[in-house]
C-alpha cells in the first residue's frame, strides 16, 4: 500500500529530512496510483485508485464523492476490446465467460450456434438444418407476395387482385383469395362498437297525427317507439306509427306518421339510432301552436333533419313537413357538446321496474323554451351526408360512391354545409323548468 494525502505541512518543512521523506512519499503515493485495499483517506476529483483489495482501477468522479470503475487490473488492456481487435466484416463474440474473440463474417453467412457448437458464421445448409428441412426458395416471388407454412414446407402465395379478400380454403389449410360479396364477411364480422353510431329522437302529442323526419335518415336502423301517459288516472297512452299518412314532402327522407289516442292522450316517441360521422352541433326543433305556444312536436339529434334525409338543408329545413305557417311556429335551439351531456345524465332511472328516459323526454319534461334568449344562429359547417360520386386520382374519372368502383380503404370525406337560418325560425335556449312548474 502506497498513499499519502499529498499535502507537505510546515511539520514536514522543518528539516531537509523530514521534507525529503515527505515529498518522497507523495510521490510514491502517485507513481503506485494510491494503491491499496481501502479508498485513499482524503481525496481530490479526478485521483487514481488501485484498488487491491477488488482488483480494480478507479478513478474519482468531479464532484469528488464517489469513485467510478475503469478497469481490471488483472487484465490486458483493464479488460477492455479495443478497436485493433477488429478487421472489416467482424464481429464479436465469447464462447467462454470473459474471453471475446473477433469473428470474421464471410460473405453469404448467417450468426448463429448449431447445437453443441460454438457461435460461428453459418453457411446456408448450416443455418437451414437449425430452422428444419424446408428449404425457402423465393422463386418468382413478387412485391405483395406472401408466405406461408404448408406441410412442413414454406408455400408462396401470390399477390391478389383488386377487390379481393383473404379467405381460407374449404379445408382450413391454406389461405386463399377470394372475390368480395355476400358471402365473405361473416354476419358477425362487424359489431356496434366498430361503427360510430349516434341516436336521436322525435315526439308528438297530435292526435290528427303529425309525419315527422326521423333522425339520420338512410344511415338509420329501425326505429323504435314509445308513449308517455299525461292524462288523469292510470292509463297507459295509446299511439300509432306508420311509415307515411298522406305525406308532402317531395324529397326522398326517412319519415314516421305517429299519433296518440283520443281516449288515452299522450306524448309519443320515436328513437333512432343511425350510422354517423359528425355530432358537429346538436339540434333541437320544437313545432308549436302559434297562439297558444303549445309543443306539438319536436325533434332532437346530434344530426341537422337534412343528415341522410337528401343533405340540402333548404329542402330539409326542418323535420315538421306538416307545418302549417298560419297555424304552427318552428323554435330551434342548439346545444353544445358540455349541455347535451347534462342531459344524457338524466336519461337514467334508478329503478329496474320503471324505463330509462329518451332524450326527447328529458327536455320535454325537464327543460322548457327559454323566450328572453336569442343566442347566435351558429355558422359551423356541419355534416349533411356522404357524395354521390368520388374524383379517380388517377384518371379524374367521377365514380359513383359505391363498393364495387371505390378500392378498399379510400377515404371518403363527408359533405358539409353551413346551415342557412330560415326568416320564420324562432332561435331560443333551453332552461330547467321551475320546481312549481
Amino acid at each position: 500500500m502506497s498513499q499519502h494525502d499529498f499535502d507537505i505541512t510546515t511539520a514536514d518543512a522543518n528539516t531537509g529530512i523530514t521534507y525529503r521523506a515527505a515529498v518522497n512519499a507523495a510521490l510514491q503515493a502517485l507513481a503506485t496510483l494510491s494503491s491499496g485495499t481501502s479508498a485513499p483517506s482524503s481525496p481530490y476529483a479526478y485521483q487514481l485508485w488501485a484498488d487491491t483489495a477488488n482488483g480494480l482501477l478507479k478513478i474519482r468522479n468531479a464532484a469528488n464523492n464517489a469513485w467510478i470503475t475503469i478497469g481490471k487490473l488483472a487484465d490486458s488492456a483493464l479488460g477492455h476490446v479495443g478497436k485493433d481487435l477488429f478487421d472489416a466484416n467482424t464481429i464479436l463474440k465469447a464462447d467462454s465467460d470473459n474471453t471475446p474473440v473477433a469473428l470474421s463474417v464471410p460473405e453469404g453467412r448467417i450468426i448463429g450456434r448449431k447445437s453443441g457448437g460454438s457461435i460461428a458464421a453459418l453457411t446456408g445448409a448450416e443455418a437451414r438444418g437449425i430452422l428444419g428441412t424446408a428449404p425457402f426458395v423465393c422463386g418468382s416471388d413478387a412485391d405483395g407476395d406472401m408466405w406461408y407454412r404448408a406441410s412442413g414446407a414454406l408455400a408462396r402465395l401470390p399477390k391478389g387482385e383488386a377487390y379481393q379478400v383473404l379467405t381460407m380454403n374449404s379445408a382450413g389449410t391454406a389461405p386463399q383469395w377470394s372475390a368480395l360479396d355476400g358471402n365473405s364477411i361473416a354476419a358477425s364480422s362487424i359489431g356496434r362498437s366498430h361503427l360510430k353510431t349516434s341516436t336521436g329522437s322525435v315526439s308528438t302529442t297530435s292526435i290528427a297525427g303529425e309525419h315527422l323526419i326521423l333522425p339520420g335518415g338512410e344511415y338509420g336502423f329501425y326505429p323504435q317507439t314509445y308513449c308517455i301517459y299525461t292524462g288523469e288516472g292510470s292509463y297507459s297512452c295509446i299511439m300509432y306509427a306508420q311509415i307515411a299518412n298522406g305525406a308532402k314532402h317531395a324529397t326522398a327522407a326517412t319519415c314516421i306518421h305517429i299519433r296518440v289516442s283520443t281516449l288515452n292522450p299522450g306524448t309519443a316517441y320515436a328513437v333512432q339510432r343511425y350510422v354517423t360521422s359528425s355530432g358537429e352541433i346538436h339540434w333541437i326543433f320544437f313545432l308549436r301552436d302559434i297562439l297558444t305556444k303549445r309543443v306539438i312536436s319536436s325533434y332532437e339529434a346530434p344530426d341537422h333533419p337534412c343528415f341522410g334525409n337528401g343533405g340540402k338543408p333548404l329542402v330539409v329545413p326542418h323535420p315538421f313537413p306538416d307545418a302549417d305557417p298560419n297555424e304552427h311556429e318552428i323554435v330551434v335551439v342548439t346545444l353544445d357538446f358540455d349541455q347535451y351531456k347534462e342531459i344524457v345524465a338524466k336519461t337514467g332511472v334508478d329503478d329496474e321496474e320503471v324505463p330509462d328516459r329518451s332524450v326527447a323526454q328529458v327536455i320535454l319534461e325537464d327543460y322548457e323554451i327559454d323566450e328572453n334568449e336569442t343566442p347566435d344562429w351558429p355558422t359551423t359547417p356541419v355534416t349533411v351526408g356522404l357524395p354521390t360520386t368520388i374524383e379517380d386520382p388517377e384518371t379524374n374519372e367521377a365514380l359513383p360512391v359505391d363498393w364495387r368502383t371505390i378500392p378498399s380503404g379510400t377515404i371518403i370525406e363527408p359533405t358539409k354545409k353551413t346551415i342557412p337560418k330560415m326568416d320564420y325560425f324562432i332561435v331560443r335556449s333551453l332552461k330547467e323548468r321551475s320546481a312549481w312548474v
